[in-house]
């Protein structure tokens, strides 16, 4: 997507980001962003934090059934889930997410 937007530079070179573009960025009040210069552009990027990462980041992996060895409610597959239970907060983190078959069986994951 490409989205241009002008502004004006004000007082002690403040600029003011058009709403547009802040909303495509998902960049929220208070978030902190990197102004770079590229060459004779001035580039200005979010700083993504864990919990950006964890919300909107691209997840990299996905635990699926077939690495518990079916979702039957075994003795082995409460303890693995329990596992998952105490790590799950980061789970999102590190860009993992749980399938939704898993969450029928086991509700208490993330």
């Amino acid at each position: 997507m490409t989205l241009s937007k002008e502004t004006t530079v004000g007082k002690k070179r403040v600029v003011v980001k058009p709403k547009e573009i802040a909303d495509a960025v998902k960049l929220r009040i208070g978030q902190k962003i990197g102004i770079s210069v590229d060459g004779d552009k001035i580039v200005v990027e979010p700083v993504r934090n864990v919990i950006w990462l964890a919300i909107y980041g691209e997840k990299i992996g996905r635990i699926e059934a077939e690495e518990l060895g079916g979702v039957g409610v075994s003795r082995r597959n409460i303890v693995i889930c329990d596992i998952l239970l105490d790590i799950s907060f980061l789970l999102p983190i590190l860009g993992f997410e749980i399938s939704e078959e898993i969450m029928k069986v086991y509700p208490r994951l993330p």
